[in-house]
């Protein structure tokens, strides 16, 4: 997403860039957004994507505080997504990991739609 300016298309001209979070919401063919805002934004902003129906990954920290964290961690269980630290998100440095493997079962590698 790029607000404005146009620095995204042109170093990544065969990707559609978003204007706005709502537009990301509301687009059915995105299944994960990953926020990677400024640290007080990461709990208002997962909690609209996990509202929205896709899965989050929240770049550290993951919230400000446990409550905030369970709170989207209950969220997300109760949609049946996953609301994951981006530390482990990809799975590329830490294959093993728990989180890595629930998101390569939920959606096989190459398949998930993801905005950033």
């Amino acid at each position: 997403m790029q607000r404005t300016g146009d620095t995204a298309a042109k170093a990544y001209p065969a990707t559609r860039i978003a204007r706005s979070l709502d537009e990301i919401l509301a687009d059915k063919s995105i299944d994960l957004a990953v926020v990677s805002t400024p640290n007080e934004t990461h709990f208002v902003l997962a909690k609209r994507v996990l509202e929205a129906g896709k899965h989050v990954v929240i770049d550290k920290p993951f919230a400000a505080t446990s409550e905030e964290a369970r709170e989207l961690g209950q969220l997300a269980k109760s949609k049946g997504l996953l609301a994951i630290p981006s530390t482990t998100a990809a799975g590329r440095r830490f294959p093993d990991r728990p989180q890595a493997a629930a998101a390569r079962r939920h959606r096989p590698a190459g398949h998930l739609r993801v905005a950033l």
